[in-house]
């Protein structure tokens, strides 16, 4: 038999209960055409960064100075990433302080 037709058959990956469980961090959205950006605390990352998409999409994100934008320049200049993971929600505030402290105001939505 052909060594390509066993790569075939071996058994999918099995996903752990940690690759499962939700990741807690920050999350930036990030304008790349003004390189203004946002920063969220997340009990999910993954989660929270579809949100994200989902209410900019249908126009109903929170910040409305991010949707004018997101709605002028569309989806391709615009960034949503997860920038820290943290170890316990009690790290969160402090992690966003300091996430938003290394953004110059001029830059910030």
């Amino acid at each position: 038999m052909f060594p390509f037709f066993f790569a075939l058959m071996q058994a999918p990956h099995r996903v752990s209960i940690e690759e499962m469980k939700p990741h807690i961090g920050i999350i930036e959205i990030r304008n790349l055409l003004s390189d203004r950006r946002m920063y969220i605390a997340s009990d999910d990352t993954f989660r929270d960064c579809a949100k994200v998409r989902f209410e900019l999409d249908l126009g109903s994100f929170s910040c409305k100075a991010l949707q004018e934008d997101y709605t002028e320049t569309g989806l391709e200049l615009f960034e949503i990433s997860e920038v820290e993971l943290l170890s316990s929600e009690s790290e969160k505030q402090s992690a966003l302080d300091r996430w938003i402290g290394s953004c110059p105001p001029s830059q910030r939505y």
